[in-house]
């Protein structure tokens, strides 16, 4: 009597390539996926058709790219987010989604305002959408919605370290925006006062991170 061999029934052999096929179906079903992917294209044929000029396209790799994107990433951080059933979670995204709509405005005032018209006003402006932005991030940051737990000790120091880490950044701001543009308007003008802020502030959104 000879042994028989079984071949694997399929329960305990999943065929392969299946795992790709369910994850590409997931990634579908995304309907942010799906507009970036549109997007995407979208863009991708300005670059590949002979539509704008090379001037044209400059430009728009310069100053229009991320006003096409930002949207799409504020459609991304809002979807789906009521389904979170965590409250600091979702406070989290809404504040990165809060971020980003400071960035999108910037984007535009780029966008819409003559250069003819671009003072030292817009550019105090600008800097304090920027600070908007970076602002709302750390205190992204600050909620780290991945520690376990919401006792009051907890969320004292959320708040405390909120708190703290909103008056540095106007702080920032005052000192290296506020006081170049009153006191000495030639250097502000340079934009070197809103390099420096940005430097400022990126370099404590490393520090909390770290």
């Amino acid at each position: 009597m000879t042994n028989q061999v079984h071949s694997p029934t399929p329960a305990s052999v999943r065929p392969e390539g299946t795992g790709v096929g369910q994850i590409a179906a997931a990634l579908l079903a995304d309907a942010s996926l799906r507009v970036y992917g549109l997007v995407l294209v979208s863009v991708a044929l300005l670059y590949a058709l002979p539509i704008l000029t090379p001037e044209q396209l400059r430009d728009f790799g310069q100053f229009d790219f991320d006003l096409v994107f930002l949207p799409v990433v504020l459609i991304a951080l809002t979807y789906g987010l009521a389904a979170i059933p965590d409250r600091e979670e979702r406070v989290f995204w809404r504040l990165l989604t809060v971020a980003v709509g400071f960035w999108l405005l910037v984007l535009v005032a780029f966008t819409l305002v003559p250069d003819s018209y671009w003072g030292n006003g817009w550019r105090l402006a600008t800097d304090c959408l920027y600070l908007g932005y970076y602002l709302s991030f750390l205190l992204a940051v600050e909620r780290r919605p991945h520690r376990v737990g919401g006792n009051e000790i907890l969320n004292a120091e959320r708040w405390l370290k909120s708190i703290g880490t909103a008056v540095l950044a106007a702080g920032f701001l005052v000192y290296f925006v506020f006081v170049p543009a009153a006191f000495n308007r030639t250097l502000y003008s340079t934009s070197l006062p809103s390099f420096h802020l940005f430097l400022a502030l990126d370099t404590l959104i490393v520090a909390r991170l770290l």
